[in-house]
């Protein structure tokens, strides 16, 4: 392989074994790749050391989809802020998350149950349709921007406005809201 050529590779998470990959990386880099993408399954992220705050939103949710095909529930240990998590999901699965998430957490949600323990950034289910969507801590502002449907349970306070532009669907928070609630229904 010449300089002129760019070398790419995706292993799709194919990968079980976290010391596989370290491998194949010591092998690649011979070649100076340009990327190396979703060398390692999801659920091994956390023994990759350093690497594990490198998942993408869209690696995440790309794996969750795949996972969801042939099973309707998922749990998803050490979530780490990533924004944008389970952003349209398929409908009628069930998804936990276990770890902070960051903005835009179950954005287009069209009938999914999502549930996340930990705290989330702003816009928790930003443009929701229907499912359910529960946060077991507290919430930064916009809690449900422009939802139509479904319903969103805060068990914490949200720092900012809760319900803005909301069109339908039930908002429940269970601790306090330091902004606006409901404007623009």
């Amino acid at each position: 392989v010449g300089e002129d050529i760019d070398i790419g590779f995706d292993a799709h998470a194919a990968i079980y074994e976290p010391i596989r990959v370290l491998e194949l990386t010591d092998v690649m880099m011979e070649f100076n790749p340009w990327f190396m993408e979703e060398p390692i399954r999801m659920e091994n992220r956390h023994e990759m050391g350093d690497s594990e705050g490198s998942w993408t939103s869209s690696a995440i949710n790309e794996e969750l989809r795949k996972k969801l095909k042939n099973s309707k529930s998922m749990q998803v240990p050490g979530l780490a802020s990533q924004a944008c998590i389970a952003t349209n999901m398929p409908p009628r699965t069930n998804i936990s998350f276990d770890g902070d998430a960051g903005d835009n957490l179950a954005g287009l949600n069209n009938g999914s149950n999502i549930v996340l323990n930990g705290n989330a950034g702003r816009f928790v289910g930003n443009g929701m349709r229907k499912g359910v969507v529960i946060v077991n801590g507290n919430c930064e502002e916009g809690v449900g921007h422009c939802s139509s449907g479904g319903t969103i349970v805060i068990q914490g306070s949200v720092e900012g406005s809760a319900g803005p532009s909301m069109k339908g669907g039930n908002l429940i928070i269970s601790g306090s809201v330091e902004g606006d609630i409901a404007t623009c229904m």
